[in-house]
């Protein structure tokens, strides 16, 4: 009897030793790999940026630690779960259990906290508040109260007194953001009148500035417009010398702009540049002496000129 209890006990020192010694090693290398993994998929830096992570680092350490003391924890009481079984002993094995079966809980509840955390943060910088203004405070009070009551709710807490925490948090904040607007609404009313008041006269001048610009631009063209039939108004018009007669008279009229070609009972005037010519003079001086015909041949204007019967 005593051997056989020797051998029992003999064998539940030995599953002890193993199970201290395996459980030691895999907590050690299953929470090394997963703050591994948390801190190289950048997730530390990711949450350090946010409230809830600088809390976290003030107490323990970047967030990948809390996952790694977690998760060696839970193999821990597996592992003296396991012993407690071995020996036997009941209440120790239950009690074990419902700690073992309660971490994973605190984990689920700590991702919770982080996701609303770096949700959070992206309202605010969405919205660009000012990390001190009563808007960033109040965003983040109504995220991290919602956050609070979801990890509460993963940790089993009681719905009835999750109802009246959320109660007694709401109310006062409810309460604060109303009489945050009232007053912030009511102090900045007077500036709010002034300002709508200086862009209405900004606008105004606006417009009164742009339509007085229009007109000095027109009258700008205009002016030009007069400039140039002014100019044409008083060039000089080309008068025939009284001492030229017939062809000399035409050839000083057309200048360098035409040449003068001899045709059967009269001539004819081929025009190369036509914006050179005095047209009113030529046509004036031609048409008193000439019968006149004009055409245009490979693009040229010609000007036929026959001699009247007299």
């Amino acid at each position: 009897m005593i051997d056989t209890i020797s051998v029992i006990t003999t064998e539940r020192i030995i599953y002890t030793i193993i199970s201290i010694i395996g459980g030691w090693l895999t907590g050690r290398v299953a929470g090394w790999l997963i703050s591994y993994m948390f801190s190289r998929s950048g997730l530390d830096t990711l949450i350090e940026a946010t409230s809830v992570g600088k809390i976290l680092v003030r107490i323990g350490g970047p967030p990948s630690k809390y996952f790694d003391v977690l998760t060696r924890l839970f193999i821990y009481m597996i592992t003296l779960e396991i012993i407690a079984a071995t020996w036997e002993i009941t209440v120790a094995e239950t009690f074990i259990r419902d700690i073992a079966f309660f971490i994973p809980r605190v984990a689920f509840a700590l991702i919770i906290t982080m996701i609303g955390g770096v949700i959070a943060k992206s309202i605010t910088d969405e919205l660009t508040l000012k990390p001190g203004s009563i808007m960033n405070y109040l965003v983040n009070g109504v995220a991290y109260i919602v956050v609070a009551l979801l990890s509460l709710a993963i940790l089993g807490l009681d719905p009835i007194l999750l109802s009246v925490l959320l109660i007694s948090v709401t109310l006062p904040l409810t309460g604060l953001a109303i009489g945050v607007g009232i007053s912030v609404g009511w102090g900045i009313k007077d500036t709010v009148a002034k300002n709508i008041r200086s862009i209405i006269m900004a606008a105004s001048m606006f417009r009164e500035e742009t339509a007085i610009e229009s007109l000095r631009s027109r009258m700008r063209v205009l002016e030009d417009r007069m400039t140039s039939l002014e100019e044409k108004a008083s060039k000089p018009k080309k008068e025939v010398s009284p001492e030229l007669k017939g062809l000399k008279a035409v050839e000083e009229l057309v200048g360098d702009a035409g040449v003068i070609e001899t045709e059967i009972g009269g001539y004819r005037i081929v025009i190369k540049d036509p914006s050179a010519i005095d047209w009113q003079s030529i046509l004036d001086y031609l048409s008193d002496k000439y019968s006149v015909r004009i055409d245009k041949e490979d693009g040229k204007i010609i000007i036929h000129c026959k001699y009247k019967p007299t």
